[in-house]
């Protein structure tokens, strides 16, 4: 097993088990499930314990001892995690069935490819499909290299499955530099500012893709 997916939840009680009813359905069943609780004040925790009591499957709860945000929880996971490649599922999202297989295929076609992603669409609160989505990223290497050699910002969303030693060996998510208290400033462009310096390692032939497909439902609430 060299896959984890993972999902760092705050108060997602509302949505959190048709998420995890999407991660059962995947086509891809060998990863390492992770759900990092970051001190939740609903009952998240008891949703999702009493989720695979009713459907059983492998996975592992974490509880952090304070609450920090998400660039935080990020960073935690991607530190405790142990496997080659990682995957961050929002808490209220809902990926297609074949999201890890044909993310998790892509990647291993080639050792220089150190993220793939794909595209997504956007639900209301009710998981219908609404106006708008995340269509774009490089779908080719020579697209990737072309933007890089020209420091043009790289942008991947959420659902990347990615090389976990890439990404610790730019540093991760940033957590340093930023105002104390709230909001948390970090948590607006944690994955933005990965993807950007892993982007960097184009210099030693590195490239990162887009997969042209909709793989993934992003849920937009409260006008957000």
């Amino acid at each position: 097993m060299d896959l984890t997916l993972a999902i760092c939840m705050y108060n997602a009680a509302p949505y959190i088990e048709q998420t995890l009813s999407c991660i059962l359905k995947q086509t891809r069943r060998d990863f390492h499930l992770l759900i990092v609780d970051d001190c939740s004040t609903d009952d998240s925790i008891v949703r999702v314990e009493s989720f695979f009591k009713t459907n059983p499957r492998q996975f592992e709860l974490q509880r952090l001892d304070i609450n920090q945000g998400i660039a935080h929880a990020r960073q935690w996971t991607l530190t405790h995690a142990t496997t080659k490649y990682l995957l961050f599922i929002d808490a209220d999202d809902c990926p297609l069935p074949t999201l890890l297989e044909k993310e998790y295929a892509a990647i291993e076609q080639d050792a220089n490819l150190i993220a793939v992603s794909s595209w997504l669409q956007f639900i209301d609160k009710n998981a219908h499909p609404i106006k708008g989505g995340l269509f774009m990223g490089a779908q080719t290497k020579d697209e990737f290299m072309r933007q890089a050699e020209s420091a043009k910002r790289i942008f991947l969303p959420i659902q990347t499955l990615f090389d976990r030693e890439c990404a610790l060996r730019v540093g991760g998510f940033n957590l340093e530099g930023f105002p104390e208290g709230k909001p948390r400033y970090r948590d607006f462009c944690e994955d933005l500012d990965l993807w950007t310096r892993m982007s960097d390692l184009y210099v030693e032939g590195k490239y990162m893709l887009v997969l042209p497909e909709v793989l993934y439902y992003y849920r937009k609430t409260d006008g957000l």
